[in-house]
């Protein structure tokens, strides 16, 4: 497909549907669990060694991620990736429902693990199908949508698991994992426009993965971005903390704003790339986020922590779209589906380093100070950007001036 619409059809139309929303479950992953960590602590004791398996829940789901995406990219350029999307929908719900009735603490972050590897699966399905159905400005939009569909999930799923969880306790928020099987029940109905190409591929996918060697700069650069990315979920909680900030609800409402300012983001990323293109649009994201970081640095209070926050997630609304459509662009056709899982793995993996990188830093140097730097080398990133020209010979300035078209 190319820029025109789905084919006509309700049953094309309905696997539109799927490509765009499909991607939610990466986030009820997190958000239908979140609301009742410290439930699940008081389950499993008392202290911080109760605390800490609570937060391993989440940590081991991430952790299954950055392990399952080069794995199921491998799987989807195999066996196609609408096979690969109904095997990854049915080992999500069924290892994510093991909370409803595991005892074992160690047994339900081993389910955590395996359900990461599924989301993994999920993920790099979706956006794979999206590479593929489209191109263009059509695809850059609809991969801003997905993106703003994720953020909109996830603000609704963070309410959904608290009503639920003061209904029926903490195992309860587990059991919205089983609509992943409603999800397969649409995706066996839809057709997808790349659905035969995809099974074509899947036939002579046995090109080595050496052929996504020369991307390894792009994958570097998505793992340094994500790192910058979480900052505000993983280290401005601190940072409020330390400047008296102390009602978790007050935090919590101020972490809000990025999830409805990505809303905003994702929605406005295909409409970016159309009207100023891939150089401004990626200038435009890492001068929102620097600028972000650079507030907290220089300022402090609930009001200028929210504006923060606001400027982050339009950021970071649109960096997950630019990302995807950057490792579409680069990667062989037949090889999508490994470079998607490849692109979750390097997102993850910057998650995973954030509190390693950042946490002694703040540390060293301050709270406050702290976020200045990474404001700092994110408005480098953006100059930096700017200043490139259409020469650039690495796949990465390749894959960038490339999205121009």
């Amino acid at each position: 497909m190319t820029d025109a619409t789905l084919p006509i059809g309700w049953r094309y139309r309905l696997g539109g549907f799927v490509v765009l929303t499909v991607l939610s479950f990466n986030m009820l992953l997190i958000s239908a669990i979140s609301p009742v960590l410290p439930t699940i602590a008081a389950h499993f004791g008392a202290g911080d060694g109760a605390a800490l398996k609570a937060q391993m829940i989440i940590t081991f789901s991430g952790v299954g991620i950055m392990v399952g995406g080069p794995i199921a990219g491998w799987l989807g350029d195999r066996i196609g990736l609408r096979r690969m999307l109904l095997l990854s929908l049915a080992a999500y719900g069924l290892l994510g429902s093991a909370g409803l009735y595991l005892e074992s603490a160690t047994v339900l972050l081993a389910s955590r693990f395996l359900q990461g590897m599924a989301t993994a699966g999920i993920g790099a399905a979706s956006v794979a199908m999206l590479g593929n159905s489209f191109s263009g400005g059509a695809r850059s939009r609809l991969l801003g949508y997905q993106h703003a569909l994720l953020a909109v999930a996830g603000a609704i799923t963070l309410l959904v698991a608290g009503e639920v969880a003061k209904l029926g306790g903490w195992r309860a928020p587990f059991a919205l994992y089983l609509t992943s099987f409603l999800m397969i029940g649409v995706v066996l109905i839809a057709r997808f426009p790349e659905g035969r190409k995809a099974a074509k591929q899947a036939g002579t996918a046995a090109r080595p993965t050496i052929d996504l060697l020369p991307m390894w700069r792009t994958f570097l650069m998505i793992v340094a971005l994500y790192v910058a990315a979480y900052m505000f979920f993983l280290q401005l909680p601190f940072v409020m903390a330390g400047d008296g900030i102390t009602n978790p609800a007050v935090r919590s409402r101020v972490l809000t704003a990025i999830t409805v300012m990505m809303v905003v983001g994702g929605t406005l990323y295909g409409h970016a790339m159309i009207g100023i293109g891939a150089k401004w649009t990626l200038v435009a994201i890492l001068g929102l986020m620097g600028a972000a970081c650079l507030l907290v640095g220089v300022s402090h209070g609930v009001v200028m922590s929210a504006v923060a926050c606001g400027l982050a997630g339009l950021g970071g609304g649109g960096l997950g779209a630019y990302v995807a459509d950057m490792v579409l662009w680069q990667a062989p056709v037949e090889l999508r589906g490994r470079a998607t899982g490849f692109l979750y793995m390097s997102m993850y993996v910057g998650d995973f380093m954030n509190p390693w990188i950042v946490t002694p830093m703040r540390g060293a140097i301050g709270n406050h100070e702290a976020f200045a730097v990474v404001g700092i080398l994110l408005v480098a990133g953006a100059v930096a950007r700017w200043i490139i020209g259409s020469g650039g010979r690495s796949q990465t300035a390749i894959a960038l001036n490339r999205l121009e078209a």
